[in-house]
């Protein structure tokens, strides 16, 4: 994910009043080896988007000499999904008692507790805490522990001011011990030389610059975020395609399989019907030959009482012949017929 820090502009007061106050962040905790202080017990968040660092640009700006804090540390934003967390830095930030993934957006509550860890040769050597608080609760004076018994520079100088009655301008509520400028978190207002002015000047057109080039990041970024889903998007089309294309491929083979299954045993069953067949055929064949061998027998014995008729008839014939020439004579002989 990609922040996009607004440019360089005047720091709000921590504790001024706003309409567009929607949360506050209350320092908690400051324990570190260190004399300094943070710029307020409490800080406004009236923006949609809050930076925390120790860069001057940060609404939530941190002491410089707190190397243990990025420039640009952890960015608060309220929008229409709720009040998120971004960790930006190079040491990470923790809510809650867990460490934050860099570079994604985490939803907070309000009550959670922000934490910037100083960590040294592996070991915690001190903290600053926060926490999100609503606007309707009180700002809170002080820190839960004591922050330094020693005053800071800042402080010192503006002692006097505390001795001094001043008017309060219009809308700067004082809800802390710290003398209003101190609070507000901004030096005394002094007319700038042209020096500055063009080094501001320069400072602003860099930051422009800067700006334009987050820009341009940004959107390369998002291009790139928007190539990189649509590849996932591909590959896994791809991917259910190929999966799609396996399970075709083992319903084919199985069915390849039952085909071949069913095949070897229509050929086994047409085996068994072509010896069925053939076994068929033998005994058709053996009826035939039996039949034929009975037809042979049936004509020979035809043929031996065809013979054996002929030979009764031939040899009553001869005798009844024989019988009437014996006659025949017998007659001739008396001189008669027989």
């Amino acid at each position: 994910a990609t922040v996009r820090v607004r440019s360089f502009r005047r720091l709000r007061s921590p504790l001024m009043a706003d309409s567009s106050l929607w949360g506050k962040l209350v320092v908690t905790n400051w324990s570190i080896a260190s004399n300094e202080r943070p710029c307020a017990a409490s800080y406004a968040l009236t923006g949609g988007q809050e930076v925390c660092g120790r860069t001057c640009t940060s609404s939530i700006r941190l002491s410089q000499s707190a190397t243990w804090v990025s420039n640009r540390h952890f960015v608060i934003q309220r929008d229409a999904e709720g009040v998120r967390i971004l960790d930006i830095s190079q040491y990470g930030t923790w809510l809650n008692g867990s460490m934050l993934q860099p570079h994604r957006w985490k939803t907070i509550e309000f009550n959670d507790e922000i934490e910037v860890r100083a960590m040294k040769e592996g070991q915690l050597a001190g903290s600053v805490k926060f926490r999100l608080e609503l606007p309707t609760q009180p700002l809170s004076t002080a820190p839960t522990q004591p922050l330094s018994t020693a005053p800071t520079p800042l402080e010192r100088s503006m002692s006097s001011e505390m001795g001094s009655p001043k008017r309060q301008r219009p809308g700067l509520r004082r809800e802390t011990a710290l003398p209003s400028r101190m609070a507000e978190g901004r030096p005394r207002e002094a007319p700038l030389s042209p020096a500055l002015a063009v080094m501001f000047a320069a400072m602003n057109a860099e930051l422009r610059d800067v700006e334009v080039q987050q820009d341009a990041n940004a959107r390369r970024l998002q291009t790139a975020e928007t190539q990189a889903r649509a590849a996932e998007e591909a590959a896994r089309a791809a991917e259910q395609q190929a999966q799609a294309a396996r399970v075709r491929r083992a319903e084919l083979s199985t069915q390849l399989e039952e085909e071949r299954a069913a095949r070897a045993t229509a050929e086994a069953d047409l085996a068994r019907e072509r010896a069925r067949a053939a076994e068929m055929e033998e005994r058709l064949r053996q009826a035939e030959v039996e039949r034929a061998v009975c037809a042979a027998a049936e004509e020979k014995s035809q043929h031996i009482l065809t013979r054996r008729c002929l030979h009764t008839l031939h040899a009553f014939t001869g005798a009844g012949c024989s019988r009437g020439v014996r006659r025949e004579r017998a007659g001739a002989g008396r001189g008669g017929p027989a």
